[in-house]
């Protein structure tokens, strides 16, 4: 909502409205162990929330499939993406699935 239009939170010193919200990545016991590469994304994976809003507003308008959206989106930040993927050479091109 924030990409669409002119919002901004209100001062709640007494958090009647709750706290800031988060989202967490939660994985079976094992997971670490069976697949240390995805574990790691995991634990790299980051978006800040302009990044977030900015990629729902565009799911949001687009008339493509959400897979579609979402690889436009990591084509056009690769330099987030390969912080994600652990690959430092800028040149390269991470490829999604």
């Amino acid at each position: 909502m924030f990409a669409r239009w002119p919002l901004r939170f209100l001062e709640d010193p007494q958090e009647l409205y709750g706290r800031s919200e988060n989202i967490h990545t939660v994985v079976r016991p094992g997971f670490v162990e069976d697949r240390p590469d995805v574990a790691a994304f995991f634990r790299r994976y980051r978006l800040n929330p302009d990044q977030l809003q900015e990629l729902m507003e565009q799911l949001r308008r687009s008339h493509d499939r959400p897979t579609d959206v979402a690889v436009r989106w990591v084509r056009e930040h690769e330099n987030t993406v390969s912080g994600w993927t652990g690959e430092t050479d800028s040149s390269s091109s991470p490829s999604p699935r």
